[in-house]
């Protein structure tokens, strides 16, 4: 929303923050409103971007909460929730593809290259991480080195 709808950022500054708060502890989510917030009008506008993030949610929860234990043996209810987390999966991979798109409008560089080559060797063909971390990692620092020269 901050990117598509509201036009707030640009992908690429979203990906950047993003990728940022995936470093910082806590969720990622609160963590990018803090940032952006903080941006707009630093300690002010972090406290209020925060506030505004989990102050309805939380409301919504807890209402929520409610109903569920007053109402919450119902038949009906049940596969209710079992949609709600299809649809809430959906959302998660439509935002994954919605945050690839940016980068695939790139052309190739070897990073890309090295970080396919880390998910074959770990993911699919289950070598061990400190092997191929071992071999790809001074691999990646030539690229890059050449990349930079």
């Amino acid at each position: 929303m901050l990117v598509d709808e509201k036009r707030w950022m640009s992908p690429a500054t979203f990906n950047e923050l993003y990728s940022l708060c995936q470093f910082l502890p806590g969720p990622n989510v609160i963590n990018l409103s803090i940032m952006y917030g903080a941006r707009i009008d630093g300690v002010r506008g972090a406290v209020v971007a925060f506030l505004g993030l989990i102050s309805p949610a939380v409301t919504l929860m807890l209402v929520v909460g409610a109903l569920y234990n007053h109402y919450g043996a119902l038949p009906g209810l049940r596969g209710t929730l079992s949609g709600l987390a299809a649809g809430a999966a959906g959302l998660i991979l439509a935002n994954a593809v919605q945050m690839a798109l940016p980068l695939f409008r790139k052309r190739i560089k070897p990073a890309h290259l090295i970080a396919a080559a880390a998910f074959v060797a770990i993911g699919v063909l289950q070598f061990p991480l400190q092997w191929v971390l071992a071999l790809l990692i001074p691999v990646s620092i030539a690229l890059a080195w050449v990349e930079v020269l």
